[in-house]
């Protein structure tokens, strides 16, 4: 991964520190950070956790879908909270400065994450449960704890998590119901996009037993890159300010990364 960027380098940037972002945007090139989805790579080895923060990966979702030794999964059904070695995974995580996101873990292991880390935790891509009941989808008492400990909120642009097919409207639904309830300063975007849907089903198909019925994500489809205006303009109608705006278009993960990486 790190080789791909730096093959690509008249146009990407490898993002280590929050200054590269800065440098990358004055440049006019595109700043990639690297993340890990569930860290069943650490084969119980804390240590691996300071390898890869090394190698520039700065946010792991420890818990993917599936119950690992870390902790419950969303999509088991039998959440089972963080385990002893998940809570000291999240403590290394701290002490190295990786950002603890809760995404694809269960709701019982995401409140044991946000209590227990001592820096703000992120849920980086998400819909909100009470405007579709999908089971990766964020309750309320979860947005809730993640905002109190100054975490943020990522919504996501799938269709299988908004709830139908993706639109700027559907998109600034599910945004605006977190700043209804948690102020803008806790909602980022996290639009979990990709053109190659049908890579993505095939994925889906060939790996039952940590996605289960292919039912429950429909649509495959996402919010484009090109959707993101449109939603800035639903915000300005809505009487939402530049500050607000801005936090949610970015500003709020910067200041998360500026909390936590070192």
């Amino acid at each position: 991964m790190r080789r791909d960027i730096w093959m690509r380098r008249d146009k990407c940037v490898l993002v280590e520190v929050v200054d590269d972002i800065h440098w990358a945007k004055k440049a006019g090139k595109l700043a990639v950070g690297i993340q890990l989805e569930g860290f069943r790579c650490l084969e119980r080895n804390l240590d691996m956790i300071d390898i890869y923060y090394a190698l520039g990966v700065r946010l792991c979702h420890p818990i993917f879908n599936i119950t690992n030794s870390i902790g419950g999964g969303c999509a088991d059904g039998n959440d089972v909270g963080l385990t002893r070695f998940g809570r000291r995974v999240i403590e290394r995580m701290n002490e190295v400065g990786m950002v603890v996101d809760g995404s694809h873990a269960g709701h019982r292991s995401q409140l044991d994450m946000i209590e227990i880390s001592s820096a703000p935790v992120v849920c980086t891509h998400h819909g909100v449960h009470a405007l579709y009941p999908h089971i990766r989808n964020l309750t309320d008492d979860v947005i809730r704890g993640c905002a109190a400990r100054n975490g943020v909120v990522g919504i996501t642009g799938a269709g299988y998590y908004l709830g139908g097919m993706p639109s700027p409207d559907l998109l600034f639904r599910h945004i605006d119901h977190v700043v209804q309830m948690v102020g803008a300063e806790h909602v980022g975007l996290g639009l979990d996009w990709t053109a190659d849907t049908g890579r993505l089903e095939q994925a889906f198909a060939a790996a039952p037993d940590v996605w289960g019925s292919l039912d429950q994500w429909q649509p495959i489809a996402f919010c484009s890159p090109d959707m993101l205006w449109p939603t800035v303009m639903l915000m300005e109608g809505a009487g939402y300010g530049d500050e607000a705006i801005t936090a949610i278009i970015g500003g709020n993960w910067l200041r998360v990364a500026n909390a936590v990486w070192k």
